[in-house]
């Protein structure tokens, strides 16, 4: 299923690449897209939790797929396979927390004592 997702998501981001201005730029403009993005969800939630704006779970999701859609233009002009990014970061993460999150576990992170 999440390689389907991601063939869509790849054909998506064909589809509406601006190719004429070379990858670098293309990264940057994905880059820039993505952080803009993740500032409109946080503006969400701000909006939420101190302007007393009531949840809209619909706005959460259409900026989470814009999000998904920068992530998976960025992992495209890198030659980086999404599925395999978020397998990788779900081992990390059960690496780092064997019996769960802790704090004490969070402080002794596997990937920064191998540093």
């Amino acid at each position: 299923m999440v390689q389907l997702i991601e063939l869509i998501l790849l054909l998506v981001v064909n589809f509406t690449r601006n190719k004429g201005i070379g990858e670098l730029e293309e990264l940057k403009n994905y880059l820039l897209g993505l952080n803009g993005e993740c500032g409109e969800l946080t503006d969400i939630f701000k909006k939420v939790l101190y302007h007393g704006k009531e949840f809209d779970s619909v706005d959460v999701m259409l900026e989470l797929g814009d999000i998904l859609y920068y992530l998976t233009a960025i992992c495209n002009i890198l030659g980086m396979d999404l599925s395999e990014i978020m397998l990788n970061n779900n081992a990390k993460l059960m690496a780092r927390y064997k019996d769960g999150y802790s704090i004490e576990q969070s402080l002794k992170r596997i990937e920064d004592n191998n540093k």
